[in-house]
């Protein structure tokens, strides 16, 4: 099943207890209304313009995005080694126990194909061989989300819990960040 951003956004944000169905479709309203006046905005801003969710949880969840698509891949991309006969179901199974472990402990996400060009069970060519079939089966949206999780470091630690602001968490009205946003600019 090919998923979207916009699904996989929804998903996790419900997991996550970020955002339930009714609030989610507030944003979808938001989302429709401003495609109907040219200006198009997509859910993760309209939540935060609806101060549903802060930018920091749209980033946290946008990493999640990250996470899950890239270990989607990487889950393909281990079949196709296996169906090709580069490597046995067991060494796959073990480079992901050890990429869960990384991403668990250090909040790293090791590639599939690093953990095994790393054990030497591929080579180079059958890494851009498996490559090119894995990307024949995705989506172009998965596609420039799995180039863009390649290309990215994933050793940002985890985010640091929100501070209480000074108002006693009380959050500015969004005319007051944008007035705000444009005296600073």
């Amino acid at each position: 099943m090919h998923e979207n951003f916009a699904s996989i956004f929804c998903r996790i944000a419900l997991e996550k207890n970020l955002l339930d169905e009714k609030q989610l479709e507030q944003a979808r309203v938001l989302v429709r209304l401003a495609r109907r006046e040219s200006k198009p905005m997509s859910l993760d801003r309209a939540c935060v313009e609806l101060e549903l969710l802060t930018p920091e949880q749209v980033r946290g969840i946008e990493r999640g995005i990250r996470v899950y698509v890239v270990r989607k891949a990487d889950k393909i991309f281990g079949r196709l080694a296996v169906e090709k006969g580069f490597v046995d179901a067991d060494t796959v199974e073990h480079c992901f126990a050890r990429q869960q472990s990384e991403l668990t402990k250090n909040h790293r996400l090791v590639r599939l194909s690093k953990l095994l060009m790393g054990l030497d069970a591929i080579t180079p060519e059958q890494d851009a061989e498996l490559r090119k079939l894995l990307a024949e089966r995705l989506t172009p949206e998965e596609s420039q989300a799995e180039m863009d999780a390649a290309a990215e470091t994933f050793a940002e630690p985890a985010p640091a819990p929100e501070q209480p602001s000074v108002a006693a968490g009380k959050r500015k009205s969004i005319s007051e960040r944008r007035r705000a946003h444009r005296s600073a600019v």
